[in-house]
């Protein structure tokens, strides 16, 4: 499935920080809608899901699949504990008007820095927006031709590299990492005064991700 949606989505395989972490799930609530990949087909997207998996096995265990399948268990325990943190988030910025405000602010900052760069690189929302919608109805209803649907997929592709080398600029900005690393700061301390919870559930996702990383070496 093409998405437009989502376009932070959480490093698995990235050695994270505490603040780092609650910075993952927080892209979650405020980054824009954008763009990822275009998949050409379901079988196109399971085999996109099927590498990253096995990606993250160690040299040679890629047709382990005992290996691929705890890699895969491991993925949505995290998955699982990213939901359980983004609701004590949620919570935590409900209750906070001046976290809130903070949270406000660095989607202001986050949202105008993105899109100076999208315009920067010349890249045309509007227009990435619609051949998605073409390829998603197409997938559903076969209309186009297989030269069609191969020219719209390469022009989409095209773009989305666009969006996501923006979207990384936009992350590289040091006033946008400055206001990042101190909403960061207090919504840590705001969430493990809320709930003990949080720093369990970032400690279990730190220990994962080290286990992910000793399975790549």
């Amino acid at each position: 499935m093409i998405d437009l949606n989502n376009s932070i989505k959480p490093y698995y395989f990235k050695r994270l920080s505490f603040a780092g972490i609650v910075m993952a799930v927080l892209f979650c609530l405020v980054w824009p809608a954008g763009a990822e990949q275009a998949a050409p087909d379901k079988a196109g997207e399971k085999q996109k899901t099927d590498k990253r998996s096995v990606q993250a096995l160690p040299p040679g265990a890629g047709s382990n699949t005992q290996a691929q399948q705890q890699v895969r268990q491991t993925l949505m325990r995290m998955q699982t504990l990213q939901q359980e943190l983004q609701k004590i988030q949620k919570e935590v910025v409900a209750e906070n008007p001046e976290l809130k405000k903070a949270q406000d602010e660095f989607r202001a900052l986050l949202n105008k820095t993105f899109k100076e760069k999208l315009d920067e690189a010349d890249v045309d929302m509007a227009r990435l927006k619609e051949l998605q919608a073409k390829l998603q109805k197409d997938q559903k209803a076969g209309e186009l031709s297989e030269k069609q649907k191969k020219a719209l997929q390469q022009e989409f592709r095209t773009k989305a590299a666009k969006f996501k080398k923006a979207r990384q600029q936009a992350l590289s900005e040091q006033s946008v990492q400055e206001k990042r690393a101190i909403l960061a700061a207090d919504m840590k301390a705001a969430m493990v005064e809320a709930s003990p919870k949080a720093e369990k559930i970032i400690n279990e996702l730190e220990s994962l991700q080290a286990g992910m990383r000793q399975m790549q070496q």
